[in-house]
């Protein structure tokens, strides 16, 4: 019988979770599926989804570290961001912490990478910012600091 292979639980050690993941690759390369075969692969691909859930948190990531992790994920070298932050010196500097990312190096840096400014902040911060900016709106067009942004 098909259930015969892995039991319709989700995976409580890293064993069953490989068992489970050979069984899904077994029905992958089947190609034409039953549709009981296809329930059964949807229902162990939710099992192992909610497993790496639970068990695999992947860190948040931001700021510096997310360059450093940015400039290996694409192989790249301190000279391939030059036109980011005009000098190598600069790039080691922020590299190795003794100087800041700007406003203007997270906006480049953005767009080098195809990706959204906020994933250099860590997620509290980019809530802090929004707020801060909402405020300072209010308080310029309405006179509404005290009432709206005074938290």
């Amino acid at each position: 019988m098909l259930t015969d292979s892995v039991a319709l639980e989700s995976p409580r050690a890293s064993e069953e979770l490989l068992a489970t993941q050979e069984v899904i690759d077994s029905l992958i390369d089947q190609g034409k599926l039953t549709p009981d075969e296809q329930d059964y692969l949807n229902v162990l691909g939710t099992l192992v989804y909610e497993y790496e859930e639970k068990h695999n948190t992947i860190p948040d990531i931001y700021g510096v570290k997310l360059l450093q992790a940015m400039i290996v994920e694409f192989g790249l070298r301190q000279k391939d961001l030059v036109p980011i932050f005009k000098t190598e010196s600069i790039v080691s500097e922020v590299l190795s912490g003794q100087r800041k990312l700007t406003v203007n190096h997270i906006r480049k840096l953005a767009e080098f990478f195809h990706i959204s400014p906020a994933a250099f902040f860590e997620s509290s911060e980019v809530d802090f910012r929004r707020h801060i900016s909402e405020c300072d709106y209010s308080f310029r067009k309405h006179s509404l600091w005290q009432s709206n942004c005074d938290r």
